[in-house]
């Protein structure tokens, strides 16, 4: 039904097959980025991107020095360790009320970044372009998201089977995470999903011969990090709500009672 037009970059020595710049369509001209990614995305075309390569530029591998090479990796140790925390965070909480260890917490937090893909895809698609929009427009539908499914959880799975052993919840948590890890990979394919960066820029310091770059997006990741953690804290040891979680982690009977 339509036809594409594929621009290349220059060859490189190092690459066996040239970047892709550009593509357009015959009906709708040149796509754009994000676009552009998601085509990259499904087609599994040869490429990294628009952003990464330029006409004639010729692409090389530049080592890191020792220093470089150190900074480097904390800065990124510190944005994905931001992101394990985030899970840790409801682990936490899970095991201090229930003093259970729910093994399908992960699965969880995988289909709700999923649903965070789906929805910045078809927001994007709809011509939203703003990282304003986009982002906590996701997070709200992830939010939702984890309430309702939460509640379905508990009344479908945990509830029917009491809270008289631990054991029990134990085995049933094993059997939720295989079955949603199934189930998106029913639905989801294998694949691993990608977005472009919603947040563009960052800082480049420079290191003798080498550069350590620092992005805005790892630096939102540990600030959000930071805030939860806070606003954590202060809930449970300053509120009201803290105070009658604290008291259900204490008298495990009247928490089975109610």
């Amino acid at each position: 039904r339509d036809a594409l037009t594929c621009h290349f970059a220059a060859r490189a020595q190092a690459l066996e097959t040239p970047p892709l710049r550009a593509v357009e369509t015959l009906r709708r001209g040149a796509l754009s980025d994000r676009e552009l990614m998601v085509l990259d995305l499904w087609a599994r075309l040869p490429g990294a991107g628009p952003t990464l390569y330029q006409p004639g530029q010729v692409w090389e591998k530049q080592a890191l020095s020792g220093t470089a090479y150190f900074v480097q990796q904390m800065l990124n140790a510190l944005s994905v360790g931001s992101l394990y925390a985030l899970i840790a965070v409801g682990y936490a909480l899970i095991f201090s009320l229930l003093e259970i260890v729910n093994f399908a917490f992960g699965e969880l937090a995988m289909v709700g970044s999923i649903l965070a893909v789906i929805v910045i895809l078809l927001l994007g698609g709809g011509g939203v372009d703003s990282a304003w929009v986009l982002l906590p427009a996701a997070v709200m539908a992830v939010l939702a998201y984890g309430g309702v499914l939460g509640a379905v959880i508990d009344r479908s799975v945990y509830r029917p089977l009491g809270r008289d052993s631990r054991l029990t919840p134990l085995v049933a948590a094993i059997g939720l995470a295989l079955v949603v890890q199934n189930s998106v990979l029913l639905a989801q394919g294998a694949r691993s999903k990608y977005l472009p960066p919603l947040i563009g820029g960052g800082w480049t310091l420079h290191l003798g011969e080498s550069t350590v770059r620092f992005s805005f997006n790892q630096l939102t990741l540990m600030l959000l990090t930071l805030c939860v953690g806070i606003a954590l804290h202060y809930s449970v040891q300053r509120t009201r709500f803290g105070r009658d979680l604290r008291a259900c982690a204490a008298d495990l009977i009247v928490l089975a009672g109610y």
